[in-house]
């Protein structure tokens, strides 16, 4: 008896997954689709033709009544369940917020210790230019043989060169002792002859 209670069961819940059309509000059609993830908004429509998939998820706000019928679609649990979403991603984007601030503050302490024992003898580099400044450049610097785990050395400031958004320049950089703020981040100045 419970294996065919079970096998009942299989094949009810298989049903919605066959091919079918699906008529919208606007009166078109989509023929031969499946139907899948249902929640209380809407599902996703699947259709393979053999040569693409298509997937497209459509609320049942867009299908027509007898649709709606169908899937017993309530506007009230789809409202419930639309806050429930947001809500969700409120929270989700509220705890990204402050592990990213929590980020940039240990970030930032970290920076100068960073820089200190970088290009002491000049070491050569490769400079990606961010933004030029009155008195220089803001860019990405690195190692000209950097790997995954060395050579990365962040956001620099280059004092007395002049370079356009985007572009790169390979050389020596030195350190000042300085820093420059940009306004937004605070980071250690170089310039291009040694000092």
């Amino acid at each position: 008896m419970r294996i065919m209670m079970a096998l009942a069961a299989a094949v009810l819940l298989s049903l919605p997954a066959f091919a079918r059309d699906i008529t919208m509000l606007d009166g078109k059609v989509y023929k031969n689709v499946s139907v899948e993830n249902v929640t209380p908004l809407g599902f996703d429509m699947v259709s393979d033709n053999g040569k693409s998939l298509m997937i497209k998820h459509v609320r049942f706000t867009e299908m027509s009544e007898a649709v709606r019928k169908e899937f017993n679609y309530d506007p009230v649990k789809a409202d419930e369940y639309l806050k429930k979403i947001q809500k969700t991603i409120s929270t989700h984007e509220t705890k990204n917020s402050v592990k990213l601030t929590a980020w940039k503050a240990k970030d930032e302490k970290q920076e100068p210790v960073v820089y200190d024992g970088v290009e002491k003898l000049g070491q050569k580099i490769l400079f990606k230019a961010i933004s030029c400044h009155p008195t220089g450049t803001v860019g990405w610097s690195c190692a000209e043989d950097e790997t995954l785990t060395t050579g990365h050395y962040g956001k620099i400031f280059l004092k007395g060169m002049s370079l356009s958004q985007s572009s790169e320049w390979i050389g020596n950089i030195y350190p000042t002792g300085k820093t420059y703020n940009d306004g937004r981040q605070t980071m250690p100045e170089y310039v291009t002859r040694q000092p």
